[in-house]
């Protein structure tokens, strides 16, 4: 962890990141499972699954920027989680090339991290001052091939349904419970869509949308809360 990093590593250090996605991560996986993490950052919920699906599951981690992905590969290592555990130096996205990324370093928050897919967003941020960083997209078909998937977790900042929408093979075929960020503003700035239209994508594929509360999972689906907002 890095003490300076306000966003992630002290919450991480505390045990306090993101309680109601933790607690659902942790009581879904069982030793032997297969859990993806999209948007791994210094690997909390890597670290976590690690710990529960064991040397008879596997790991699988996306994380595109390099200080994080290196802290990340770390705690792999420290732990001897490597034998199961993988994790990729890249972005998740639609379809395989090169695309930057962008934070703003002054905000202390790693989690802040953007997929900038459009020249537009590429030199706003750069006309703003904020860092950036190549990085090599894959998608999501492209490494989980065939292989079993029990539980995905996608928080990429805006940039889930570019992500996903490369994993049309894992949707139809694996059928993973999938445990997505959805902000509706993020969604609308990266990935040009709305959130209900990202929704209504997701269950196309037979997915039935809810949320995630600190409670647990409640509510009608996701299309059912709209209709009668």
């Amino acid at each position: 962890v890095d003490i300076g990093d306000l966003g992630v590593s002290r919450h991480c250090v505390t045990g306090t990141y993101e309680p109601a996605e933790t607690s659902f991560v942790r009581n879904f996986l069982t030793p032997g499972m297969t859990f993806v993490d999209i948007g791994a950052n210094i690997g909390w919920f890597t670290l976590n699954a690690a710990k529960i699906v064991g040397p008879t599951g596997r790991v699988i981690s996306f994380e595109p920027r390099a200080d994080t992905y290196a802290a990340l590969s770390r705690s792999l290592q420290d732990n001897d989680y490597l034998p199961f555990c993988r994790a990729y130096n890249n972005a998740v996205g639609g379809a395989p090339g090169e695309l930057l990324i962008g934070w703003h370093p002054q905000l202390g928050n790693p989690g802040g991290t953007w997929l900038l897919a459009e020249k537009g967003l590429q030199d706003a941020y750069v006309n703003d001052g904020a860092a950036t960083q190549a990085t090599q997209v894959v998608t999501l078909d492209s490494v989980i091939g065939d292989d079993r998937v029990d539980l995905i977790k996608i928080d990429v900042e805006g940039a889930e349904p570019l992500a996903l929408s490369g994993a049309v093979g894992v949707l139809k075929n694996q059928r993973p419970t999938i445990l997505c960020e959805i902000n509706p503003s993020l969604i609308h700035a990266i990935s040009r869509t709305d959130e209900q239209t990202f929704v209504q994508t997701i269950e196309g594929f037979g997915y039935e949308c809810r949320l995630l509360t600190p409670e647990g999972v409640i509510g009608r689906p996701f299309h059912e809360r709209h209709e009668v907002s």
